[in-house]
C-alpha cells in the first residue's frame, strides 16, 4: 500500500534539499529567486516518507479592472492611477509581498501601466487583448 501524500511547510533544515532540487531543475521550473527575498514567501513540503517536492509560494496583489469616469482628462487618469498603485504598492510592502499584478485590454490603461514600471508578462497580439502586467516592488 502506498503512504498517503502529506503537504506541510518546508522546515530549515530542508533547504539545504529544496535548493539542490530547485537548481538541477532550473531548466524546467523557470524559479525566480527573487521570490525568497520576499517576506510573505514560504516554502510547502510533499512528502510520503521521503521528500518528494517543494513548491514555493508568494502572496502578492492582483489589481482589477477600473472604473473611470468618462469625462476624466487623461492627465487625471494618469494621476489617478498613479496614486492608486502608489497605495497599493505601499500595502503591499507592509504585507511582506514583492509583486503586484495587473490585468487588463484596454490601450490606454496598458500605456498608463507601462508608464508607471507595470512590465507585460503577456503577450498581446492586438490592442484589445486582455493583457497581463507585473509590477516587482
Amino acid at each position: 500500500m502506498r503512504e498517503p501524500i502529506r503537504v506541510e511547510k518546508m522546515k530549515a533544515d530542508d533547504l539545504p534539499e529544496m535548493s539542490d532540487w530547485m537548481s538541477k531543475l532550473s531548466h524546467r521550473n523557470n524559479i525566480d529567486t527573487a521570490i525568497f527575498n520576499y517576506p510573505a514567501t514560504d516554502v510547502l513540503k510533499a512528502s510520503n516518507g521521503k521528500g518528494i517536492m517543494y513548491m514555493p509560494r508568494q502572496r502578492c496583489t492582483f489589481l482589477e479592472a477600473l472604473a473611470i469616469n468618462p469625462e476624466a482628462s487623461p492627465q487625471e487618469c494618469a494621476l489617478a492611477f498613479r496614486a492608486l498603485l502608489q497605495v497599493a504598492e505601499y500595502e503591499a510592502r507592509v504585507r511582506g509581498e514583492g509583486e503586484l499584478y495587473f490585468l487588463c485590454s484596454d490601450a490606454q490603461t496598458k500605456e498608463f501601466a507601462r508608464h508607471h514600471g507595470c512590465i507585460p508578462v503577456t503577450p498581446a497580439e492586438k490592442e484589445t487583448d486582455m493583457q497581463l502586467f507585473e509590477r516587482k516592488l
